[in-house]
């Protein structure tokens, strides 16, 4: 990897290198752990595995970290990305959420992420937007709904499944703006 582009920064005192063609991340270590004070010949750019971790339907890359005092954390790989082209944002902060533009099958490239609130990143799921709905008289009709602010918004009922989904999403930029 070293004929590559990449670049070098520092995530709780853990000197790290990210390749953006790639995606790939390494850090200084020793093999033996990350960052240790000492002996430094032994250290070298080692690259980064990351664990899959299942969240609902999508899936997200960790990664943990070892800082000088031999403390542990565990990092998620697009939350690494958007901090490394955003310094200011502060990494730590869980309540500030990096939403996925495009799901997460899009990648963790900075072109696919955003810094939401936590409405903001509920509005970008893979919702379809309607129910089956029984009728009375027997009939099955799709009742279009939108949900804001915890609060279901009915669109109507509908025939097909194509005529309701499309209710929704011409309703989605209406009730869903993302700041």
């Amino acid at each position: 990897m070293s004929n590559e582009e990449y670049i070098e920064f520092e995530l709780w005192d853990t000197p790290l290198r990210y390749y953006p063609k790639t995606g790939e991340f390494e850090r200084y270590s020793s093999g033996r752990g990350n960052f240790r004070k000492g002996n430094k010949k032994k250290f070298q750019w080692r690259i980064i595995h990351f664990w899959k971790k299942k969240r609902g339907v999508d899936t997200y890359y960790c990664c943990s970290l070892k800082n000088e005092d031999n403390e542990y954390r565990n990092f998620h790989r697009h939350r690494m990305v958007y901090y490394l082209y955003n310094p200011e944002w502060d990494i730590h902060d869980t309540t500030q959420l990096i939403d996925h533009i495009h799901y997460t099958e899009a990648g963790d490239g900075i072109e696919n992420l955003r810094s939401v609130s936590y409405q903001g990143n509920k509005f970008n799921t893979r919702c379809k937007g309607y129910t089956r709905v029984v009728r009375s008289d027997g009939r099955i009709q799709f009742r279009a709904c939108i949900m804001t602010n915890r609060k279901n918004n009915h669109l109507g009922y509908y025939d097909t499944t194509e005529e309701a989904r499309m209710a929704y999403l011409n309703a989605k930029p209406i009730y869903h703006k993302i700041n």
